[in-house]
């Protein structure tokens, strides 16, 4: 404001816009001009980001939001899609004015979400990827088998999570040594080739990432070769 009370407004923005009014006052009393409309009017301007949505790592079962804001005028609309070319879960991905609110993250939710500013001026886009992390979890288990000496026999076990886990056999506590019979297949199942009776016993698949430890345990009875 200058000494003689006019009032300058730099770098004028749209929030600048309103009623304005100039007001004097001294010992005497005070006098005030009429209201004064101050309309703001931008060029056309295609949108350009604010906030762009950042890659994000979070644990199955939580939630979190990408923020995403832009400005440009007219004011961009903004919309959501998925690299994978999936529709939003619309109970689940919830659209509000400052981003995309992810609830009760599933590890279907892992990849990338791409924000949308559009206006008629033109497009921008910018994509983050939700990168989803889960404990380990099993999806094939074991179970007690019986196998004839000499025979050959697989203990299933398999499971999922993000990282992957790795899967590891015990055998009375012990780590089982992975070579000569003993195979531990793509999957995570146990094959025991030429069965022998110090085969019996209990064993147990480990599935280990750096979010947690599952165990499970099975029994395997051997049944002597029959004498001929």
């Amino acid at each position: 404001m200058f000494d003689d009370g006019t009032l300058m407004i730099r770098n004028t923005r749209e929030s600048d816009q309103g009623i304005y009014q100039c007001m004097a006052r001294n010992s005497a009393g005070e006098a005030k001009t009429q209201n004064a409309m101050l309309r703001y009017h931008s060029l056309p301007a295609k949108p350009s980001f604010v906030i762009q949505p950042q890659d994000t790592e979070v644990l199955i079962g939580t939630s979190t939001t990408l923020e995403c804001m832009a400005t440009g005028h007219p004011h961009p609309h903004i919309t959501w899609t998925r690299d994978n070319g999936e529709a939003l879960d619309g109970s689940r991905h919830i659209e509000t004015s400052s981003g995309l609110h992810l609830q009760s993250i599933t590890l279907r939710d892992h990849g990338g979400f791409t924000c949308h500013a559009n206006n008629s001026q033109g497009s921008v886009h910018a994509t983050a990827n939700i990168i989803v992390q889960a404990p380990p979890q099993f999806i094939r288990s074991p179970m007690d088998q019986v196998v004839l000496e000499e025979h050959a026999v697989e203990l299933l076990c398999e499971a999922e999570g993000r990282p992957p886990p790795v899967i590891l056999w015990t055998k009375a506590g012990r780590r089982l040594p992975v070579e000569g019979r003993h195979t531990v297949l793509s999957s995570g199942t146990l094959r025991i080739d030429r069965v022998a009776q110090h085969d019996e016993g209990q064993y147990e698949c480990q599935a280990v990432s750096p979010l947690g430890v599952r165990k499970v345990s099975v029994h395997l009875t051997v049944k002597p070769k029959e004498k001929t």
